[in-house]
């Protein structure tokens, strides 16, 4: 459902405040700390070095304050409603894991646990998981390929859990992700790229991807149509 445009202006107003009110503070904690330290420093008697003291105590100042200004903020402000669709999905989501001399029976264990958990909420249709190797390690290569094997036996993961290993690895973890748009991309409308390390629920999953849908802008495929040559990526 489209937002009110009334309850969008004062959604814009409220964010343009509460950035104000952090920028305010944020200024005002860094010039408090700077006159602070200054009044010592110069209670001796003022020479040049004085100034790049205060000047380098007003960096450190300056950085502090604004991350704690927008946490304090964060806690006291509620965030804005992210509007939610019960539709089904639509369209193809590729599931990319890079990996490079990773523990691939972890790599693997993480990666069944978020296939089962999109299989139960019947999202699995729309994903498809492609696990990029880059690793020079015989035997982290020969792992991979047998746990990927394994993989697709035990989930029945035939044409939607895939396996490529390159060499030389250009780029490494980057230039793989960039060689499977290339050779890839077009087959999908939205891309999540997810650390070897990473545990994704199936429902936050199938959340982004209906975000991507509602939300051009949000599709993470898109700039790569400016950076790739012949990359067919972006969302129709």
């Amino acid at each position: 459902m489209a937002a009110r445009p009334g309850s969008e202006i004062l959604s814009r107003v409220s964010l343009y405040v509460r950035r104000g009110g952090a920028v305010l503070l944020t200024l005002g904690l860094t010039a408090g700390a700077a006159a602070m330290f200054g009044s010592v420093a110069v209670a001796d008697g003022f020479d040049w070095l004085d100034v790049l003291r205060v000047t380098l105590v007003a960096f450190g100042a300056l950085w502090l304050s604004w991350g704690a200004c927008t946490a304090l903020l964060g806690l006291l402000f509620a965030p804005d409603p992210v509007p939610r669709s019960t539709s089904a999905l639509k369209g193809r989501t590729a599931i990319v894991i890079p990996v490079y001399n990773e523990a691939a029976d972890a790599v693997f264990a993480r990666l069944h646990a978020m296939y089962r958990a999109l299989e139960r909420l019947g999202a699995l249709e729309t994903f498809d998981f492609h696990v990029l190797s880059d690793s020079t390690r015989p035997e982290c290569v020969e792992s991979e390929r047998a746990l990927h094997r394994r993989a697709v036996v035990q989930l029945g993961g035939g044409g939607r859990l895939y396996y490529r290993h390159r060499s030389p690895n250009v780029g490494r973890k980057a230039g793989n992700v960039a060689d499977f748009i290339r050779a890839s991309g077009g087959a999908y409308d939205h891309m999540l790229v997810l650390d070897a390390d990473s545990l994704m629920r199936g429902r936050p999953s199938s959340r982004w991807s209906a975000a991507w849908r509602r939300t051009r802008g949000w599709d993470c495929c898109r700039p790569c149509r400016a950076s790739l040559a012949g990359a067919r990526c972006s969302a129709a």
